[in-house]
């Protein structure tokens, strides 16, 4: 009776967790030989489904090509177009940090008017009590509202986010920069583990590199 490809898969993993606490020689040798043994297996047993993911991949990858070519231009121009919005938006609000609030100028619903005659004696009552920094924070709320009535767009919104830019690479502190690993590793191996990078140290491990057999 022919053994199928599954009943050797079975075994070698049976075989193969039998093995996992090496303590002898004879025992680190039969683990090679285990190792070998299931690789074949594993092979075999790969080959027919990454025959049908190379086709599947290949279709995928046409696939993607003809999408990516239909629609390419259009995509390229709305990136572009948002580019282009946030650019006014960004340029508004620019504006309107610095634009003092002009209560005739503004055309604001009834409803809103109300609100802003409201906060407006609010913020001179606080200005006569000499709570300034409570006044402040109410003009910034009562410009925010009216300006942001002028930037709205129906369909659309800007969300705020802060991001950086380097200015002076060498006043950035410690905890925020981040250690080329690959850099260490390179220098690490190139000395054989001899290396005087300050709070780096060198730490010897191995890896298996078995023979297929």
């Amino acid at each position: 009776m022919n053994t199928t490809t599954q009943e050797k898969y079975e075994e070698a993993l049976k075989w193969t967790q039998t093995l996992l606490q090496i303590e002898t020689r004879k025992e680190a040798q039969e683990a090679v030989r285990c190792f070998q043994h299931g690789r074949k297996i594993i092979e075999k047993k790969e080959k027919p489904f990454l025959l049908k993911v190379k086709k599947a991949f290949a279709k995928h990858k046409e696939a993607c090509a003809n999408l990516k070519s239909e629609v390419d231009k259009l995509k390229e121009e709305q990136d572009k177009l948002k580019e282009a919005l946030v650019a006014w938006y960004s340029r508004e609000k620019e504006k309107s940090d610095v634009r003092r609030l002009d209560a005739e100028r503004v055309k604001v619903d009834d409803e809103s008017a109300l609100l802003v005659q409201k906060w407006k004696d609010e913020m001179l009552a606080l200005e006569e009590m000499g709570k300034v920094e409570e006044a402040l924070l109410l003009r910034e709320n009562l410009s925010s509202m009216v300006e942001e009535e002028r930037m709205s767009l129906e369909g659309a919104r800007f969300d705020e986010f802060w991001s950086f830019e380097i200015v002076d690479e060498s006043l950035i502190p410690a905890q925020y920069l981040q250690p080329d690993e690959k850099a260490i590793q390179k220098a690490v191996s190139s000395m054989r583990g001899v290396t005087s990078i300050p709070g780096v140290r060198s730490v010897r491990k191995f890896r298996s590199v078995i023979s297929k057999g």
